[in-house]
């Protein structure tokens, strides 16, 4: 009765009302279990900085994060929210009043981000928000695509987007685009363009396809699979997808309930079993480890009993991404192996492997992944429509209900909410077709034919190319000439594959004077593993010996480091990782051990040690001495895998 609007829209509105209540009821609810969980989401988290920031506090913000700020730098602005741009704009303000700068670098017609608040208005209301301030600058050439194809961007571009200058191309002629919207079915017609593409000597790998959501990549998988072409999907792919994952965790299952018939069959017909015999003693193997062991060690101990690394090499990254989630689990305060299965089920989307890690194919994605990604042949598959939003909308005119309606007082309402999603559509579109280096191809159709043989007119071609193409179905820029494609070193190659199956816990950057260099990298990988097992390491009094890595026993055991890694008898304390807030900035050396007397302070490296390293735990040593000055601190470089020891000097320090 409180409602202020007339006809149509009183009646639109008292029709949603139910909805709006339980829309507000679950937010309600959902504020009160992230209370009583201690727990926030990323929204929360930009609401309270704008909040604190908007408040004066600067100051404290510097405080907080150990230093001040000189400059921001913030990339792919056109994809910020209003609400981050809020939270953003006291430190700009703050920065360029004391002299600093500030740089902003993205491209409007790559704003695809609108349904998570993106605004690539903001690009430009920024810069009039600080006019003496910022000086805006185009950046005309485009190193990525060949003459061609920036051609068809720049008479595309002119055509959908006003005002928009044209880009210069650097990488020289012998491209190719086409659009092609004849009234052939787009699994057909892409099947047998790739078939195509690939007997000119392209590889699978180097061919991208790009479709508008995940329902098309399964569909369009389906028929390229069926006709023996290879694909991947590109986006990441769950852990516990992996065909070994699945076994492991069959097995895991069985240990905490023997009657899970499905999980034993499922185990009993792994390769990881070559018997009955052998299956029933590994199951009760595994069971005498549970009963004694962590969750980490437990699947740590099960991949070694499984021999999992032999059975399935391709299969090593996953098991790595087990552990790790087995670690996150630990620390989040799991214990049990049942808590952590569930706990695998509700982080399923977490604990990822890009696809194409494991095999070679084309490579499925959707357009809104495929950003900031290149190839050198790309195929895109335009959609029938927009999304689901346009589907509801039918429904509610179909019930006479005219929520953002298409006639009466909510007709503007409609039009402003469909040109906003043309333009949207538009600028997802651009981004597919300029991930294209060699060749583009665009697969549309204007009319649709029905079951019952009647044409349907498809209404986003037609809306967006229909005059672009100048009345013709198939537009082409440019010839099929043989393409070149880069193929990296062989040995290059390897080598990353054995960086990714080198050990199961940390990860290494590879720095690329290091590329030649296997030895290096297998030292410093096996370095990175020990390192990742001492963040958890308190004394050898606390732990098993037996079930630490091999290679972690020998540097806890030596006699010379005993002092670091042994209690002695006496009643010492271990910090791992423990912030100190300093003058200097919240820092964090790797160990600290405290026997009474003495404070050791321990920096685990795995490479050579630069002058940086050696002033940081200089700075460390004299955070400590700060705030304990009674008590003296020695300072230690420990040299992972080897376990060698070396003492910063008092000249040093």
């Amino acid at each position: 009765e409180h409602c202020e609007f007339e006809g149509k829209e009183r009646e639109v509105i008292l029709r949603m009302l139910p909805f709006m209540r339980i829309y507000l009821e679950f937010s309600r609810r959902f504020r009160e279990r992230k209370k009583e969980k201690n727990l926030v989401d990323f929204n929360d988290i930009v609401k309270w900085v704008r909040e604190i920031l908007k408040e004066g506090e600067i100051p404290y913000f510097y405080y907080r994060i150990g230093g001040k700020i000189g400059y921001v730098l913030i990339d792919e602005f056109q994809d910020t929210s209003r609400l981050q741009w809020e939270a953003l704009k006291p430190i700009v303000e703050n920065v360029l009043s004391e002299g600093g700068g500030f740089l902003y670098v993205g491209d409007p017609k790559q704003a695809i981000y609108g349904f998570r608040g993106g605004e690539s208005r903001l690009f430009y209301e920024v810069k009039d928000e600080f006019p003496h301030d910022i000086k805006h600058e185009f950046l005309p050439e485009n190193h990525r695509s060949r003459k061609e194809i920036v051609e068809f961007l720049n008479e595309l571009t002119g055509y959908w987007f006003e005002g928009t200058d044209p880009q210069i191309p650097r990488r020289g002629e012998g491209g190719y685009v086409e659009i092609n919207l004849e009234d052939i079915p787009p699994e057909e017609w892409l099947v047998e363009r790739i078939k195509k593409v690939h007997d000119e000597g392209i590889p699978y790998s180097s061919i991208m396809c790009l479709l508008r959501n995940h329902s098309k990549i399964r569909e369009m998988s389906a028929a390229l699979r069926k006709a023996g072409i290879p694909c991947v999907s590109g986006k990441s792919v769950s852990i516990l997808e992996e065909q070994a994952v699945k076994e492991i965790l069959a097995l895991l299952k069985v240990i905490v309930d023997l009657e899970d018939r499905v999980s034993e069959s499922v185990f009993l017909h792994s390769p990881f079993v070559k018997g009955g015999e052998d299956a029933e003693d590994r199951i009760k193997k595994a069971r005498d480890m549970e009963k004694e062991s962590s969750v980490y060690r437990l699947i740590s101990r099960v991949l070694e009993l499984l021999n999992a690394e032999e059975v399935y090499p391709e299969s090593v990254p996953a098991f790595q991404r087990l552990l790790e989630a087995a670690l996150d689990f630990e620390k989040s305060g799991g214990s049990t192996t049942r808590r952590f299965i569930e706990y695998l089920e509700w982080h399923r989307d977490k604990y990822t492997l890009p696809s194409y890690v494991k095999k070679e194919g084309v490579r499925m994605m959707t357009m809104h992944s495929a950003k900031g990604l290149e190839a050198d042949v790309v195929f895109v598959v335009l959609p029938w429509k927009m999304g689901g939003t346009q589907e509801r909308m039918k429904y509610i005119k179909d019930e006479d209900i005219f929520w953002y309606g298409t006639s009466g007082d909510c007709r503007s309402l409609y039009e402003r909410w469909k040109k906003e999603q043309l333009e949207e559509e538009k600028r997802v579109w651009y981004v597919a077709f300029s991930r294209a280096r060699e060749r583009l191809y665009v697969k549309g159709i204007f009319d649709k034919l029905r079951k019952d043989g009647k044409k349907m007119r498809c209404p986003l071609v037609n809306d967006l190319l229909k005059d672009f193409m100048q009345g013709e179905k198939v537009r082409v820029w440019g010839k099929e000439v043989p393409i070149e494609i880069e193929k990296p070193e062989e040995e290059i190659v390897s080598f990353r594959i054995k960086e990714v199956k080198k050990g199961y816990a940390g990860r290494l950057e590879v720095r690329d004077d290091e590329l030649l260099e296997p030895s290096v990298v297998e030292r410093e990988l096996e370095g990175e593993r020990i390192h990742e097992v001492l963040r958890f390491f308190t004394f050898l009094e606390d732990e098993n010996p037996e079930e630490l890595p091999s290679c972690v026993r020998e540097v806890v055991e030596k006699p010379e480091l005993s002092f670091i890694f042994s209690r002695e008898g006496r009643e010492k304390r271990v910090y791992n990782e423990k912030e100190i807030c300093y003058k200097k900035g919240i820092l964090r050396p790797d160990r600290v051990v405290w026997d009474g007397e003495r404070i050791y302070v321990v920096d685990y490296k795995t490479g050579s040690i630069s002058d940086e390293d050696r002033k940081t735990l200089s700075l460390y040593g004299a955070a400590l001495s700060s705030l304990f000055p009674d008590t003296k601190v020695s300072l230690y470089f420990l040299y992972l895998p080897s376990g060698e020891l070396e003492e910063l000097s008092k000249e040093e320090e």
